[in-house]
């Protein structure tokens, strides 16, 4: 997910005082993007497999979502530390 606006010019003009969380930002963003392509992938493999196999892919989109979490509060503390 891209940041834009306001939220991209705090971060630019952050950059100059806080490079790691700056880099700490972009893997944050990395990491939510892939997580995004996994959550769209095991949702469509849900949908071609049945039985133990459905099952499976339903766990692993459950810990994909967890993850986002985890990932969202990160998001949420390195924004609040680079305002």
């Amino acid at each position: 997910m891209r940041r834009s606006g306001p939220a991209q010019r705090r971060l630019a003009s952050a950059a100059v005082a806080s490079p790691p969380l700056l880099g700490a930002q972009a893997c944050i963003d990395d990491l939510n993007n892939k997580l995004a392509g996994l959550i769209a992938n095991a949702e469509l493999l849900s949908q071609m497999v049945d039985g133990d196999a459905a099952e499976r892919v339903d766990r692993l989109i459950h810990c994909a979502w967890q993850a986002a979490r985890v990932v969202e509060k990160l998001d949420r503390i390195t924004t609040q530390t680079l305002r």
